[in-house]
């Protein structure tokens, strides 16, 4: 298994953003990364899991996952040690693939 980052953005809101008192990690200025902007890495280790709406084609309960070069996560034939553990609905708003490190 190789490793596996998230690239985690600062989250520095400008404009009408900055009026937001709750606003989700996956709305346009945390998504989009501008070419040479600074980012952190985060790694996960095993037992950790974490939630996402980066996925190509469908991901089913139980299913092995990996990341494409394009960053999408997608169905894995093969043993890859993440695996796709149901989707979780996000305040009715936004569906997302629960992922675990095993």
């Amino acid at each position: 298994m190789g490793a596996f980052f998230i690239a985690d953005k600062e989250p520095i809101d400008s404009g009408l953003e900055s009026a937001y008192t709750i606003r989700p990690d996956y709305s346009d200025p945390y998504e989009n990364i501008v070419k040479g902007e600074k980012l952190g890495l985060v790694p996960y280790v095993k037992g950790e899991a974490f939630a996402t709406d980066q996925v190509k084609g469908e991901l089913a309960e139980g299913d092995n996952v990996v990341w494409g070069t394009d960053g999408l996560a997608k169905k894995s034939s093969g043993d890859t040690g993440y695996v796709c553990r149901g989707t979780v609905n996000d305040c009715d708003i936004k569906t997302l693939y629960k992922i675990e490190v095993v």
